[in-house]
């Protein structure tokens, strides 16, 4: 048999049945299943437990059938074929030929991968279980398993009645649950976990661990792998560590850990973390992240209190990660520090390390090769209880002015930071923004200026790159442009200062908003103004950031405004750059003609790598499925998918349905309405509670019944649900502060059409979970490859086109919806208190008359609204209409509560301390 024909003529299916514990059972099911044009692949007869439920079972075996039917052979029919000749089918599912591997060659290939840090612990069990997914406990809320015991041994495992979940502990405090819908777990296959967990506890876990230290003063330092019980000890020792020491080892100004940092810092998803302990203190700790790309290397990172520094506590932790790496495998750590932090550099070659540096985009890369060395050996500790460690006095260190990158940043655009440019006419302007309601009674003379705000701004542009890019054309627009670092933007020109008029509301705020989002940033400058807003009700101020979308997204956006603002009223003292920035001269026409040549030179080659990836993919772009034509390209992304192996839609849900027309899709003008209001956390998480959703359930919740009940004021309600795309970070962790877009788009349809609240709720919650599962099985950098398949010269002709077909068809999508995380702790901005964050983003023919997006800020939940005047031109109805839906979820979650609608409160936000609210987009 030819088996790369299999594909082309039928269907693989796995079948798994109880068959009657008789000779020839198997035998008779196979010839009849031969009859009917199947052909039997692969027999493996699997041990499982008796049936609890009954007891006239007595089969203690399920024989698993992967067979090739013929493609008219639909899954109940097969299922009533097995059923009819002796068996009771228990679980049936699509295959592969591909999944004809042996389990001993499956374990193998998985503790390898996890081992050598190509994958995690949790991708290795789910590959081995065939599970549908596999992750820690803790977040699997609606699972009724007891509590973690003595007896939970590293590979024990509790299986949930039925057979379709089970909990597996891995190690101390690391438990994770598997689940299976197709088909129970079999004996087999949990025996064959266990061994899996027991080895990558053994392998994985150094011989040399726990190890006992002396500082050099005396103390005794305990260091150890991390476990989950550290992290109110971790996060205290941020807390007790200087900003310099911070700055240096996250390279941003955190000063305390936000909730949840602490758990992934000691138990990342994939790598190893060591701490360094004196009593029950955690003083220090050192991560190996295993690189995705390449195996043999792996990040190595290092943070000691400030106290604790230059008394071997770093030697002893980069000693033993080294151990670590070496037990992996590892041929080489690096680690990223800035130009003068060298001291881990020193460290590795005290101890007989063998180094290398570079700089590499301004920052020193320090390279480790593993096994080069003459490491001492470190004696086994007894166990930590046992000895009482000699603390230091508390003390923080002096902060340190540590240097920047003097040469002066020149990078060209990607094909996506392209489009955003291009894509701008008189009516669609692609900059997005923030507004921040400001308390400046805690700044210095209470009240902030200006001149403060430019000092501010001033003094820190040189951590902040985006804002110093100035855009460079390409002659002729043969290339993609270049950002070239300005160096010196006048700030005169970008910080600005607006006065409103008497008595200062937020209505008159928000209407100075959108005037400002109806301007378009001058190219002349780097793509970026900011606005200092005076005379708002009860003495606050306003600030108002605008930031071309081709310069940020929402996550770099975010770390640019991290730079910006304090976690203090007291502004920090940031890193200053030791040489003072002088301007480079932008390259010349040839330069940029030369290097416009050699690119149009490798591009074919270039789109040809990609087109394997992409093609099988294109209807999922958004707006694809709506354009003229996309038949015929449906027809060739499918051919392509089975030439290929990577057919889009295998084993996906269905893409979200045709979206309806609505007013928000009528064609949008220059004018701009603005709209902002606050939600509190503390009631979003209730009634996530009460219903068993999530926190982004429940907003997307919110806004699904304020559209709902803006469309029925206007009788534009249509009976389809509408259908909102929602941008998605996929900025990998090499990739945070570089600025641009590292973005993709998912579409979800949103039940606008459901009158019952509770059911558009569960209505909801499937489809973002069929939304998220379609997203999860296509390359993230589809929206990327898309735009580097244009050439350059026609990228902005294609990008308006584009618009324009989108608004005489039908809509792609009706609208976006994103939310962006933000910090739940209190921020400042030269001393003034930030009470609230609204965001802004982009409205357009394409994207839809009106844009929703929330940002979670310190214990609530920001929206801002922007929409085009003349398709939405009551956006504050918007804002009533949350609050109410806020009012009616309330209800549904706690019957008890009184059904009452909810009062806008003052914008700004509450105080809370309550967690922050996961995002299901950070785009």
């Amino acid at each position: 048999m030819q088996w790369d024909e299999i594909p082309e003529t039928g269907r693989t299916w796995r079948v798994r049945a109880r068959l009657a514990d008789r000779p020839g059972t198997l035998a008779t099911l196979a010839t009849h299943l031969g009859k009917h044009g199947c052909n039997l692949l692969s027999v493996a007869v699997l041990p499982v437990a008796g049936d609890a439920n009954s007891p006239e079972e007595t089969a203690t075996v399920v024989d698993e059938l992967v067979l090739h039917a013929p493609a008219t052979l639909t899954e109940e029919e097969l299922t009533n074929l097995v059923e009819a000749h002796g068996g009771r089918c228990v679980g049936i599912s699509s295959a592969s030929v591909r999944d004809l591997v042996d389990a001993q060659t499956t374990v193998l290939r998985a503790a390898s991968d996890a081992l050598s840090g190509a994958s995690t612990a949790y991708e290795a069990l789910r590959r081995v279980l065939g599970a549908d997914w596999v992750r820690p406990l803790a977040d699997d809320g609606d699972l009724d398993l007891p509590a973690a015991t003595a007896a939970d041994v590293v590979g024990s495992i509790q299986l949930e009645p039925g057979g379709h979940r089970a909990t597996i502990t891995l190690d101390t405090g690391d438990r994770v649950v598997a689940a299976r819908e197709w088909a129970p777990f079999t004996d087999g296959e949990l025996s064959r976990v266990q061994a899996l967990a027991r080895l990558l506890v053994t392998v994985g876990r150094p011989s040399d661990l726990p190890v006992t230290v002396s500082a050099a003063f005396g103390a005794s330092v305990v260091v150890r792998i991390a476990r989950e019980a550290d992290t109110a000890a971790l996060a205290d020792m941020h807390g007790r560590c200087s900003r310099a020491t911070l700055f240096a080892r996250y390279h941003s100004g955190i000063r305390r850990l936000p909730d949840g940092w602490a758990q992934r810092l000691l138990q990342p998803p994939r790598g190893h973390t060591l701490v360094a302990v004196a009593g029950s203190d955690v003083i220090g700790f050192a991560q190996l992240i295993p690189s995705l790309d390449d195996p043999r290397s792996a990040e190595l990172s290092l943070l000691v209190e400030d106290c604790w520094q230059r008394q071997g506590v770093g030697a002893a932790l980069l000693t033993a990660i080294h151990g670590r790496a070496r037990g992996l495998g590892i041929g080489e750590l690096i680690g990223l520090c800035l130009p003068d932090e060298m001291g881990a550099a020193r460290t590795a070659a005290r101890l007989g390390l063998v180094t290398s540096t570079r700089v590499e985009s301004g920052m020193t890369r320090l390279a480790i090769t593993v096994g080069a060395s003459s490491l001492p050996q470190v004696r086994e500790s007894e166990p930590p209880a046992t000895r009482e460690a000699k603390l230091p006095p508390r003390r923080t260190a002096e902060p340190v002015h540590r240097s920047s990158p003097a040469d002066p940043l020149v990078r060209q655009l990607t094909s996506l930071d392209a489009q955003f440019l291009n894509a701008e006419t008189s009516t669609t302007l692609t900059h997005v923004g923030v507004m921040a309601i400001l308390d400046p009674s805690t700044a210095p003379g209470g009240a902030l200026t200006v001149d403060d705000l430019r000092a501010l701004i001033g003094s820190r542009l040189h951590l902040i790159d985006p804002l110093r890019w100035k855009l460079r054309q390409v002659p002729l627009g043969l290339d993609l442009p270049y950002w070239v670092d300005s160096t010196s933007p006048d700030l005169e020109h970008h910080i600005r200062e607006i006065g409103l008029p008497a008595p200062g509301t937020d209505q008159q705020l928000a209407e100075q908003v959108a005037r400002l989002s109806e301007t378009p940033l001058s190219r002349e400058h780097p793509l970026w103004e900011c606005y200092l807003v005076h005379g708002l009700s009860g003495g606050r101020q306003a600030l108002y950031m605008k930031v071309h979308h081709a310069v940020v997204d929402g996550v770099s956006g975010a770390e640019v405004l991290a730079v910006m603002l304090d976690l203090s009223p007291e502004p920090s003292e940031v890193p200053a750059p030791t040489v003072a920035a002088s301007s480079e001269p932008a390259p010349g026409i040839a330069t940029l003609l030369g290097k416009s040549a050699w690119h149009l030179a490798t591009r074919p080659a270039q789109l040809l790598m990609a087109a394997p990836t992409m093609l099988p993919h294109l209807l999922e772009l958004p707006g694809a499925v709506t354009m003229p034509g996309a038949g015929a390209l449906g027809a060739v992304a499918s051919r392509v998918g089975r030439l290929t192996g990577l057919a889009s839609d295998k084993n996906l849900p269905p893409r979200a349905p045709t979206p309806p027309h609505t007013p928000f899709n009528d064609p949008v003008t220059g004018h701009r309405s603005y709209a902002f209001t606050s939600l509190p956390l503390a009631e979003i998480k209730t009634i996530k509670k009460g219903m068993g959703l999530t926190v982004n359930d429940v907003v997307m919740a919110l806004c699904t019944t304020a559209l709902r009940r803006w469309l029925i004021d206007h009788d534009a309600l249509p009976d389809a649900p509408l259908v909102a795309a929602m941008p998605v970070s996929v900025r990998t962790q090499e990739q945070m502060g570089t600025g641009g877009n590292q973005i993709s788009f998912m579409l979800s349809a949103i039940p606008t059409n459901e009158h019952d609240p509770e059911q558009r709720v569960r209505l909801l919650n499937a489809s973002l979970a069929a939304a998220k599962e379609r997203f999860r099985g296509i390359p993230s950098t589809l929206l990327h490859e898309w735009s580097a398949a244009l050439p350059q010269l026609f990228h902005g002709m294609a990008s308006r086109a584009f618009l324009r077909a989108a608004a005489l068809g039908a809509p792609p999508f009706n609208l976006f919806i994103s939310n962006v995380p933000g910090p739940q702790l209190p921020l400042y901005a030269a001393g003034a208190t930030v009470t609230g964050t609204f965001p802004s983003s982009v409205v357009s023919d394409l994207g839809g008359g009106i844009n929703i997006t929330v940002m979670s800020y310190n214990g609530h939940v920001d929206f801002g609204i922007l929409a085009c005047r003349e398709v939405v031109p009551d956006v504050w109805d918007l804002v009533d209409h949350l609050h109410e839906a806020l009012a009616e979820l309330t209800g549904l979650s706690d019957p008890a509560a009184p059904s009452v609608t909810a009062p806008a409160p003052a914008c700004g936000g509450v105080r809370s301390s309550a967690e922050p609210a996961p995002s299901f987009v950070d785009a």
